[in-house]
């Protein structure tokens, strides 16, 4: 099959040039003369390659570099496996080197040799020939691995698939214990990355002094206690990939220093100097609404975008129940391996669990099945059982709901109440409360408490 390329470019001659020189290749070639015309043919249609310009014309007719650079970003994010080959000025390579970070595949720069342009597409296209069979593999393998045949994740096994052929950074989103995990540690299997190489760090189970320690490292000595060197999370996850759980936990002040590390893949241990190269897919997964944080100022736009190149969002249990018997049998089955127990449903005991909504999702689901493996003395877990702790997480639920409200207001008021008493000074509330600073600016978020207006 011919393979498709989109060529663009502002100059007539060279934009011809190039169509002229594709074709005689055997390729077949579209030619846009500016980046929206090229973004609408890229929706519209499938194409299996872009060449495209880094300095392109603005809608005022300006020539800016930021046109190639965003028409390559939407480009990345709507189809992360077609590659993007951006031509340049020698005036421009470190531009078209901060386009390979952001996902280019190759760049050329001017005046260019035909033959150059040729193996570079050829290159290009054998990737995406490899990919594509790596795609076709991943799509096969995945619903086993991740119990996902439902509609609700038809999607999502899409974009797991395509993100396997890609390096391109990944943001999970989804409610808690919707199976986040699960997802980037499909995405790292059907990527035939080594299955060592999969790195996870919970962003907020470190401390916040030894936040950047645990990503970046530490030369022996930078701090007191160091006694040795240390590689960090990044360096751990050379080759591989690094998951960072609950990306929304991170503090702040350490989110100006991830944000580079992630868009440029170099980083530099703590008392160190040396810039370290890091070959490393990054995903990171989020609980919450990470565009709603930026709006409210405690998560940096900069490193939103750069974590959105690709954006997979996770249903919660309860729009895919069709999923729930083959989870909760795989559960059963990891929990009777786990006991050395023979272990298996009654008829009608699957019906029971799925016609539950399980606000806790995919984890309430485990935790639901390993409390009737452990009271199934005979091995077997009964419709009986089952629905009766279906009933009772139900009612539990129901019953509980309006003490964690309580509890909610007596935390609310609290807070309120240590704000009031240190008006401005957050780190005097923070140690009257007997919490981190940090952890008190994602208390005055949750509740959407004003410093400023509660003093």
């Amino acid at each position: 099959m011919t393979a498709q390329i989109l060529v663009v470019d502002d100059e007539p001659t060279l934009r011809g040039l190039l169509t002229e020189l594709l074709r005689h290749e055997g390729y077949s070639v579209r030619a846009a003369g500016d980046a929206s015309t090229a973004l609408a043919w890229f929706q519209a249609e499938p194409f299996d390659l872009v060449l495209t310009d880094v300095k392109m014309p603005s809608a005022s007719g300006v020539m800016s570099e930021r046109e190639g650079h965003d028409l390559l970003e939407r480009i990345v994010r709507r189809s992360p496996g077609t590659p993007v080959i951006m031509i340049t000025g020698h005036a421009s390579i470190p531009s078209a080197v901060d386009a390979m970070r952001a996902g280019a595949a190759d760049y050329i720069t001017k005046p260019f040799r035909r033959d150059e342009i040729v193996k570079k597409v050829e290159a290009a296209l054998e990737r995406v020939r490899l990919r594509r069979a790596i795609l076709e593999r991943a799509r096969a393998d995945l619903p086993e691995s991740l119990a996902a045949r439902s509609p609700a994740m038809r999607p999502v096994l899409d974009m797991i698939a395509r993100c396997a052929a890609s390096p391109a950074t990944v943001l999970i989103s989804g409610p808690p214990g919707s199976g986040k995990e699960r997802v980037a540690r499909a995405i790292h299997a059907a990527s035939g990355l080594p299955a060592e190489r999969f790195v996870a760090v919970r962003c907020d189970a470190m401390h916040d002094t030894l936040y950047e320690a645990e990503l970046f490292g530490h030369e022996k000595g930078a701090f007191t206690g160091a006694d040795r060197a240390r590689r960090g999370v990044f360096e751990e996850a050379d080759g591989g990939t690094l998951l960072l759980d609950g990306i929304e936990e991170t503090p702040l002040a350490l989110q100006s220093k991830l944000q580079p590390a992630i868009e440029k893949r170099v980083i530099r241990r703590i008392g160190g100097t040396r810039a370290i190269p890091i070959s490393a897919r990054i995903i990171a997964t989020s609980a919450g609404d990470l565009r709603q944080r930026v709006r409210d100022e405690l998560f940096r736009a900069d490193l939103y975008y750069c974590l959105r190149v690709v954006r997979i969002d996770l249903p919660p249990l309860r729009d895919r129940k069709e999923d729930v018997p083959e989870l909760a049998a795989q559960f059963l089955l990891e929990i009777a391996a786990h006991q050395r127990r023979n272990l298996k449903f009654e008829s009608g005991a699957l019906e029971a669990l799925q016609a539950f909504d399980f606000p806790g999702n995919i984890r309430e689901l485990r935790g639901l099945v390993e409390s009737l493996a452990t009271e199934a003395t005979d091995g077997v877990v009964t419709e009986v059982a089952t629905r009766g702790a279906v009933s009772q997480a139900a009612g539990a639920g129901r019953l509980h709901a309006p003490v964690r409200e309580v509890l909610k207001k007596a935390e609310r008021d609290r807070i309120r109440l240590a704000v009031a008493r240190h008006p401005g000074n957050l780190a005097a509330a923070a140690r009257d409360l007997g919490v981190s600073r940090t952890t008190l600016w994602r208390r005055l978020s949750r509740y959407g408490i004003d410093a400023e207006s509660a003093s």
